[in-house]
This record gives C-alpha cells, structure tokens and sequence, in this order.
C-alpha cells in the first residue's frame, strides 16, 4: 500500500474516484451541434470525443482532471474547438484530425482562443497540447504552457499554427521542441506565423528547441514569430529553429531575441539521405512516401513542385533551408549546418533595434525602428493581436 500524503486537509475537500473507462462525451456523425458552458471532469479516457459529422462547435467549456485528452476531434469538417479552459489532463489537450492527405482535401477543423496548461500530468513526454493531423487544419490565438515536454505536434499537410502563444515548456526533457514535427518530408505546406514563444527549454545536454524539423523533414514555413530566450543548442546543433537531417524549409521575417543559436541544423550526407529514401534510418519512407500518399504523382508534385525526383537522390545535391529577413537581437550564435543566411538579407544586432518596451515583453516595433533601415522589406509583426482574445466567448482574460 502507498500511503498518500494530501496537500490540505480532506475535512472539507471534494474528492471524485472516477471508475468511468471512456469519453464523458461522445458526438458521432452530427452536424451543425453546439456544446457550450460545460465542466467536463474526471474521466479515465477522454472529455470528449468528435467522429464524422460536420460544424461541430465546442464552446466555453472547462475540460480538466481527465486521465488521457481533454477534446479529441477525428474526420469530418469545419469542426471548432473556441475559448475552452483545459487543464490537469493526462495524456494531452486537444487532438485535431481530419481531411484526405492522398487527395490534399483539407478539414477546416479549427482550434481557436483556448487556454492550455498541465497536459500532461500521465505521461510527462508527447502528450501534447496541440495535435493537428491530417489536410488543412488550424491552430489560432491559444496560449499554451506548463509542461515538461513538448507543447504542438504537427502531421500531414497545409495545417496553420499562428497568433499563439507557448512558454514554459520542454522544461524536463532533452532532445525536444516546443513545436514538433517530423520523419515524414510527404508532410509539407504547414506556416507558422505569428506565434510568440519564451522561456522554452532547459539545459540538459543534448539540445532543444522552439521548433523542431525532425529526421528528414522539410517544405514548411516558419515566418514572422517572436522567439525569447528559447532552445538550447547542447552538445550539438541545436538551435531555436531546428532542422534534423531535412532541408527545403523557410525561417522568414523572424525575431530571435536573446537566443543562444538561432537557427540550427545537422544536415544528413548523401549515404545517409539514400538510405532513409531507400526506407532506412526507422524513417520507413517507401511506405510513408509512395503507399500512404505518392509524392511521385498529382497532387503532391503539382502541390509541391520541389518533390519532383525526391525518391532518386543525386550524389552532391544541395539539400539546404533559407533564411530570408530575419532580425537576432544579442543572440549569441546566428546559425549552425545547412541554413543559408544571406547577411545582406538578415540583420543581427546586440542592442533593442527600436522595440516599444522590452522590459514589459512588448516587441512591437517603434515606426523609428532600426530594423527598417537595415532590412527595409521587413514586415512588422502584429504582436498586439497574438494571445488570447476577447470575446462573448471569453469576455475576461485573466489567468
């Protein structure tokens, strides 16, 4: 017998033994249903579940002390997540998937203006906030944190994660991201735009990051995001954006602020790209690439036009990601591996370029900004319009 030692006193305390082995709630196949207002809580599976159907809104609900996901959506369209508090669950936040990745048809699922924290009280490793999977999902305006692991993943293909805001996560772990995604380059198209991620990561060896490109992975954008104190680089490569082994990403219109490496990569050679396309590396990309979807064919090549000879390497192809307007402010490593970063087209400085107020963490530019004389392409960033949002939803945004 363990014994247990409560916090406080159980005199007055409200104590629930859940013996409940499945979702709370379960919505299969409808379509135009609205849930709104509820506390969903203490289940051993999921809050809730959504299968099939279509324009299922879940609304200002509080979803917490679930020993596996707080919402799980699969299949079906236009399904909407929108200002739910979700919290102290097991395995993770909220799943998105949905939409035909053979055909590129997206989901239209969405995740919008939710608060996400202690996700992963079970299972302290890839027990996410975010999942998206699948065509043409999107994540906006959700604030994340509290973890010892990884806060987003990403699967499949044209998702968008933008007007976000992660912080204090990958606290207890190594060799991770705060956005991961990886060992499928079949899965391309993502943006990440307009997030606000800080205080990411914790030394420990190995090496972590904001954004992690894993195992081969490519052909997404990560564009116009403010990064404060994040990632580590380790042992290794590692840098704030970090790519494993891939290539054929875009780091655009970025500030990097106090981040000790940028940007990092550690680039694959020609025999080990061979291997992985031949289904080495654990990577198994001759089912991933031509059975579960064909790059070699439309949708894909006409989608992707890059992936035009993607299963027949070249000894000494350039296999390499860009890095175009990007702004590194007292960062003390710009770049490690395959980045390209044109100095004529990136700006690295060791003062405030112009911020409205760095002490209060307000990193909109002043119209004077430095940043406009050495990078005059340089789109501001609306940092004012990311985080969490007002609404009849929630009309208070306290914590």
């Amino acid at each position: 017998m363990v014994p247990i030692w409560p916090p406080e006193p159980l005199a007055d305390a409200h104590i629930v033994l859940s013996t409940l082995n499945a979702p709370l709630l379960a919505v299969r196949d409808a379509d135009n249903l609205i849930l709104r207002s509820f506390i969903v809580e203490a289940s051993l599976g999921n809050g809730i579940e959504v299968s099939g159907g279509s324009d299922v809104h879940i609304q200002a609900c509080e979803v917490r002390n679930m020993r596996e996901q707080g919402i799980y959506i699969s299949g079906g369209t236009a399904h909407k997540i929108e200002a739910c508090d979700i919290h102290d669950t097991g395995t993770g936040g909220i799943t998105l998937s949905g939409g035909e990745r053979k055909t590129l048809t997206p989901a239209g699922h969405e995740v919008v203006n939710n608060h996400i924290w202690r996700f992963s009280i079970h299972k302290p490793t890839y027990s996410n906030a975010l999942n998206l999977q699948g065509v043409g999902n999107r994540a906006a305006h959700n604030l994340i944190h509290d973890a010892p692991h990884q806060a987003i993943a990403i699967g499949g293909n044209d998702h968008i994660i933008e007007y976000n805001i992660i912080h204090h996560v990958c606290m207890a772990t190594d060799d991770c991201g705060a956005c991961y995604k990886g060992r499928n380059p079949s899965c391309r198209g993502n943006i990440i735009r307009y997030n606000f991620w800080y205080d990411i990561g914790s030394p420990m060896g190995h090496g972590n990051a904001a954004v992690y490109f894993d195992d081969g992975d490519g052909g997404d954008t990560v564009f116009g995001n403010v990064f404060l104190r994040c990632g580590e680089p380790g042992r290794g490569s590692f840098g704030t954006v970090f790519s494993h082994g891939g290539h054929d990403l875009l780091a655009q219109n970025n500030l990097f602020i106090d981040c000790r490496r940028a940007l990092g990569s550690a680039p694959w050679d020609d025999a080990r790209w061979k291997d992985a396309v031949n289904g080495g590396q654990d990577c198994f990309w001759q089912e991933k690439l031509l059975q579960e979807v064909d790059i070699t064919k439309p949708p894909y090549i006409t989608r992707y036009p890059e992936l035009v000879g993607f299963m027949d390497p070249q000894p000494g192809q350039p296999r390499i990601s860009r890095a175009v307007n990007n702004v590194f402010v007292n960062c003390a490593e710009i770049k490690s591996g395959n980045w390209q970063v044109n100095p004529n087209t990136n700006w690295s400085t060791d003062h405030d370029p112009g911020f409205v107020s760095t002490p209060e963490n307000n990193f909109l530019l002043k119209p004077d900004s430095e940043i406009f004389s050495h990078l005059p392409a340089f789109q501001p960033i609306p940092f004012d319009q990311i985080g969490l949002m007002k609404d009849p939803f929630r009309p208070d945004l306290k914590p």
